[in-house]
């Protein structure tokens, strides 16, 4: 098995193999930071004594998706 994969790698052009590093490395990345800030606005909340955000998804976990879709068509001035 592991050498059906390393041969598969190493098949591959360096450009492709390039593209799923980096997507290895950042795609977790971003989620970590999408859900951190959406743990931030949670807390901000509580101290608040607010429910914070709970109208996206069960109890508000797509928040940070619906940030990111509204960041992407902001009309930029």
């Amino acid at each position: 098995m592991t050498e059906g994969l390393i041969t598969l790698w190493d098949g591959m052009p360096w450009l492709l193999q390039l593209g799923f590093k980096f997507a290895a490395i950042v795609l977790p990345l971003l989620g970590v930071v999408a859900y951190y800030t959406l743990a931030e606005r949670k807390v901000i909340a509580y101290m608040h004594v607010r429910i914070g955000p709970n109208r996206v998804g069960p109890r508000g976990l797509l928040q940070p998706i619906a940030d990111a879709v509204k960041l992407m068509f902001k009309e930029m001035i």
